[in-house]
């Protein structure tokens, strides 16, 4: 089983170093050596003892130079790992490095041991496949097919198995150099909060539509301007114009005026007062002349006044009124054109 990631440069501390640090020493002495010779003979013709023995000298200092260099060299790659594994560790996403080809598991961070419950251990050298990670193989081969094609993936959704659970992710990867060997960087986000409460607001706001389109009378959502914001309506035929031609415009531009004027005035009292109701406008429909009864409330909005119109349907009503006047009038007519006189007389002849 492959051990936990560590940088490929710190072969020095995986080996035995001390065993092999005389190479670099004895190398620093007869390059220093080599370079005294050739320096005699350059420039005095044969090979001087006293230069010898500074080539000594500073063969030694270079040795001494070399091998602190060598000591330090450790240290500062454990430094280096230790920050790189604290970063690793402290994310707060799950993270894991792979092997490009086989998927097998090199290291993974806390994060992701704590989404998966699988420990490090038992992790390494294994693939995600392998540990029933992946909830959908069509899905994980679409994931690795955009990988291998752009090099990098993000925001990859897909479900994974996650204690034994079925969880919404984003994945994000990227293939990464580390020393010699090309790996997978990996990084998790469970966003099932998120999506849940995405489903609510999208069944709050189906609710919400069904219940406004389930009103029997005409509304609208207007801004103080008079701009069509949105309709509601079961029957498209109350209607001024089309549902899709009224919307973005104004009243003025799509209601006769006196009707547009009355519809103003109606939200300049909703906004002065909050609520208005009671006004009547006439509208010349295809099937006929059809009157509506307005009542509009202002409503709170961030971006400017907005209001909510109910425009309900008074036709019948105002022709039944209509004609019980006529009625009225007529029969008043007769009583007053009469030259007998007439008296009504309840039941008890009075």
């Amino acid at each position: 089983m492959r051990r936990h990631f560590d940088p490929a440069i710190d072969w020095w501390t995986r080996q035995n170093f001390w065993h092999i640090l005389w190479i670099p020493v004895v190398a620093a002495i007869v390059a220093s050596e080599a370079v005294v010779v050739a320096m005699n003979f350059l420039l005095l013709g044969h090979v001087d003892g006293g230069y010898l023995l500074v080539g000594l000298v500073a063969s030694g200092l270079v040795s001494v130079v070399v091998c602190g260099l060598l000591l330090l060299l450790p240290e500062r790659i454990r430094s280096t790992e230790a920050r790189y594994r604290s970063l690793f560790d402290a994310a707060s996403n799950a993270m894991a490095h792979t092997e490009v080809d086989s998927g097998a598991i090199i290291d993974v961070n806390s994060a992701w041991i704590q989404a998966t419950g699988v420990q490090r251990e038992d992790a390494i050298g294994r693939t995600a496949a392998s540990l029933g990670i992946w909830a959908n193989a069509i899905e994980r081969e679409n994931c690795l097919a955009e990988l291998a094609r752009d090099g990098r993936i993000r925001e990859f959704q897909a479900v994974l198995v996650m204690r034994a659970r079925e969880l919404p992710h984003l994945i994000s990867g990227q293939y990464v150099q580390i020393g010699n060997e090309r790996q997978i960087l990996w990084e998790f986000r469970d966003i099932s909060e998120r999506v849940q409460a995405e489903q609510t607001r999208q069944r709050l706001s189906a609710d919400l539509a069904a219940t406004l389109q389930a009103i029997p009378d005409l509304l609208f959502e207007l801004s103080e301007a008079g701009v069509y914001l949105n309709i509601w309506t079961q029957d498209p035929q109350l209607l001024a114009a089309d549902k899709q031609a009224l919307l973005g415009h104004t009243v003025r531009e799509k209601l006769p005026p006196d009707a547009a004027e009355t519809v103003m005035a109606a939200l300049r009292a909703a906004a002065a007062s909050g609520y208005s109701r009671g006004q009547v406008i006439r509208l010349d429909l295809p099937q006929g002349a059809s009157w509506f009864e307005l009542s509009t409330s202002l409503k709170s909005s961030d971006g400017g006044k907005r209001f909510i119109m109910l425009s309900r349907d008074i036709t019948a009503r105002t022709r039944d009124a209509a004609a019980l006047l006529a009625s009225e009038q007529k029969y008043r007519g007769i009583f007053d054109d009469s030259v007998a006189a007439i008296y009504v007389f309840d039941n008890d002849k009075h």
